[in-house]
């Protein structure tokens, strides 16, 4: 019975939740930025289970873990499903060479850092453990979240050409991390830890790619014969659970096969513009629940935390800033502060909250809840401090008029 209580509160959570988030509720931006980012509802998770109030015991969270893996399955569809060839080829090969360099630049910076610093305060850790990490960390530091633009509205310095290079440039700067992630669980997989073997890693990369690709034609396939909207949303909610389960059982990335199944569908289907009203109607309600289970799963970890989260954050943003002024350069833009736009650039998205949960349920070690608590803490402050740096390359949005509607 407690279980069943666990659970419909969980639902109801997503319900009221999701409505919040679609709501025309117009609260303070700071406070508005918490619900976009979702970070309130993974610290309402923190609140309601066991860390916390306890309202949702052991018993039902083990009776989530599917719900978790589906949910980094369909986060990974969902981001696929926007990266159409036909409206990203539109953009110039120098816009793409901006978008991947300041991510890649990132990635690099955070890889470095957090290798080092794990490898001098764990030498009792496996290396390979150690390695998975770092990789971890890096890829959930090479995106930005899509939202930051509009956040950005209303500032001087955000012209409409820098604005639509930065929508851009935010809408693809998550892919380089999810590869580098997706060859992690092929070239270092958890059953078997050790160096890497290429050719092994070559066939589990392969087959990462394959499953995905399988599942993205089995999507188009499927939908042909769809003819209403609670079919096509059944059709889309059990090609995302098979695909991530999937790759769950082989301990492949579930984020990984539903990010290539996405891309798959939306670049080889022609049913896609109704598939896109309904993952948009319904995103909200199971990002919503993934958080909140995300959160009441969490285990905090203390022990080195401020220091690895202060490398984290710096590495982190001393690469958006370079990888910023790079991306500027390459791009010709225009001239004053604008140079310093990768400060815009620090918040985060789901992308990188999907990340570091399935590299939780990959890679259980000693560490792990570190790197979980480290992403987590990251994610506020880089949501809580973003918007005030990004002051220095557009300058301060006018004030809201409060006697507004």
């Amino acid at each position: 019975m407690q279980t069943l209580v666990g659970l419909l509160l969980l639902l109801l959570i997503a319900f009221v939740g999701s409505h919040s988030l679609r709501s025309r509720w117009n609260p303070p931006p700071s406070i508005r930025r918490l619900f976009d980012s979702g970070l309130v509802f993974l610290l309402l998770g923190v609140a309601i289970g066991p860390n916390g109030l306890d309202w949702i015991s052991d018993e039902a969270l083990d009776r989530t873990g599917p719900l978790i893996v589906f949910g980094l399955g369909w986060i990974g569809l969902l981001y696929g499903a926007h990266l159409e060839w036909r409206r990203l080829r539109r953009a110039a090969a120098r816009l793409w060479a901006a978008a991947f360099g300041q991510s890649i630049i990132t990635f690099a910076l955070v890889l470095n850092g957090s290798w080092f610093f794990l490898a001098r305060y764990f030498p009792d850790v496996y290396s390979p453990v150690l390695f998975a990490a770092a990789v971890t960390l890096a890829a959930c530091a090479a995106g930005t979240a899509p939202s930051t633009v509009f956040q950005l509205a209303g500032r001087p310095g955000l012209t409409r050409p820098v604005a639509r290079t930065m929508r851009i440039i935010t809408s693809v700067d998550d892919v380089p991390g999810l590869i580098a992630f997706g060859l992690l669980l092929a070239f270092f997989p958890a059953a078997t830890p050790g160096s890497p073997h290429w050719q092994a890693g070559l066939a589990l990369a392969g087959l990462t790619v394959g499953v995905g690709v399988l599942f993205g034609l089995l999507l188009k396939t499927l939908l042909v014969e769809a003819r209403d909207e609670q079919v096509t949303l059944l059709v889309l909610l059990g090609v995302a659970g098979l695909a991530a389960g999937l790759a769950a059982m082989l301990q492949l990335s579930s984020i990984f096969v539903g990010l290539v199944a996405g891309v798959t569908f939306v670049n080889s289907s022609a049913k896609k513009e109704g598939v896109f009203a309904l993952l948009a109607a319904s995103e909200h309600t199971i990002y919503v629940l993934f958080l909140v289970l995300v959160g009441c799963h969490w285990t905090f970890r203390v022990q080195h935390l401020l220091p690895l989260a202060a490398v984290y954050l710096a590495a982190r943003t001393v690469g958006k800033v370079l990888g910023g002024a790079a991306a500027h350069a390459v791009l010709g833009g225009p001239g004053g502060r604008i140079w310093l736009s990768g400060f815009a650039l620090l918040p985060q998205g789901g992308i990188a909250v999907a990340l570091v949960v399935n590299y939780q349920h990959v890679y259980p070690s000693g560490v792990t809840p570190l790197i979980m608590t480290v992403l987590i803490v990251g994610l506020l402050a880089n949501e809580l401090l973003g918007s005030r740096l990004a002051d220095i390359p557009f300058g301060r949005s006018a004030p809201r008029n409060e006697g507004g509607s």
